[in-house]
């Protein structure tokens, strides 16, 4: 039925005249009928794209280098030699030694030695960590050969010794690795 501005138009699919009013454009731009010839498109010609995030987290690593500059050992830097005649704490008395405690430049393991073979020996280390978390540990059968701590410690706040010795003890550090990264550089 003709409406006032409307136009004659030929149906792209079935090539019928129809009036303007009754044809529209489908998916694909072509003019069509509205009532027999319109298609609609099909879910799946349209995908669902999802975007994953693939990109690389740390694609470039901090190179890590060890170095021992400034970080060598030192044998009595925690007590200085003491032969202790009971059990009981040792004095920390050493180099790295201040009120008590010793504070280490960077975590270390420990190094217990003796002159005797105090293989029967305990001896208790209690210190904490660079965070400042609390560490202890026991170390038992110092003889002539020094013996290290499993633990690495920033800073030593006690060492105590189950019986007398046979020897005088020195504790001390190990040399430590000192890391660095590329940042360092």
């Amino acid at each position: 039925m003709w409406k006032v501005g409307d136009y004659k138009v030929v149906c792209d699919l079935c090539r019928r005249v129809r009036w303007a009013s009754e044809c529209g454009p489908d998916w694909q731009g072509r003019i069509v009928c509205k009532d027999t010839c319109l298609e609609r498109k099909h879910p799946s010609l349209t995908p669902v794209i999802f975007r994953d995030d693939v990109s690389v987290k740390d694609a470039r690593p901090q190179k890590t280098v060890y170095d021992t500059t400034g970080v060598a050992s030192d044998t009595d830097g925690i007590c200085a030699s003491q032969h202790p005649t009971a059990a009981g704490s040792l004095n920390i008395n050493g180099e790295l030694a201040s009120g008590g405690s010793a504070t280490l430049d960077t975590q270390r393991r420990i190094v217990i030695a003796s002159t005797g073979d105090d293989y029967d020996a305990i001896f208790a280390l209690s210190g904490t960590l660079d965070s400042g978390d609390a560490q202890s540990e026991l170390i038992t059968g110092v003889s002539v050969y020094p013996v290290s701590s499993v633990w690495h410690y920033k800073t030593v706040t006690g060492v105590t010794v189950s019986k007398a010795t046979r020897g005088s003890i020195t504790v001390g550090t190990e040399s430590a690795w000192k890391q660095r990264t590329s940042a360092d550089f």
